[in-house]
């Protein structure tokens, strides 16, 4: 899931925030954010849920080629 490690990365400088911001609303912790985007482990399905409504994107946005 290369992409979609690297488009989380993507989002959340592109949104200015560090991983602690970032994995807050989520719910989720700066080291489980940092395990997203360096691939060492997959957020669950609902939490890529939450990530898309949370930051207004389409879920399809984390997983698209660009």
């Amino acid at each position: 899931m290369m992409t979609f490690r690297i488009n989380l990365l993507t989002l959340r400088t592109s949104l200015g925030l560090s991983q602690e911001a970032f994995g807050q609303p989520i719910g989720v912790s700066r080291g489980s954010v940092q395990a997203y985007e360096t691939g060492r482990c997959q957020p669950s399905l609902a939490t890529i849920k939450l990530i898309a409504d949370v930051y207004n994107i389409d879920d399809l946005y984390l997983f698209l080629f660009k």
